[in-house]
C-alpha cells in the first residue's frame, strides 16, 4: 500500500467513525439515522475496495 493510499484509507475510516459516533448521539432523530448509515457506507466502501484487490479471482 502506497503512502497516499494509506492516508486516504485512514481519512475514510476516520470519517466513518465520526459519522457513526455522531449518529449514535442523535439516534432518536432521522438525521442521526442518516449519519449512522453514512458511516456504515464508508466502512463498507473500504471493505468492498480492499477485499477484491486482495483476493485473486
Amino acid at each position: 500500500m502506497s503512502g497516499e493510499q494509506f492516508w486516504v484509507t485512514v481519512a475514510i475510516f476516520t470519517l466513518g467513525v465520526l459519522l457513526i459516533g455522531g449518529g449514535f448521539s442523535r439516534s432518536q432523530t432521522p438525521i442521526g439515522m442518516a449519519l449512522i448509515w453514512g458511516g456504515a457506507l464508508c466502512m463498507l466502501a473500504l471493505v468492498f475496495y480492499y477485499i477484491p484487490r486482495s483476493v485473486a479471482l
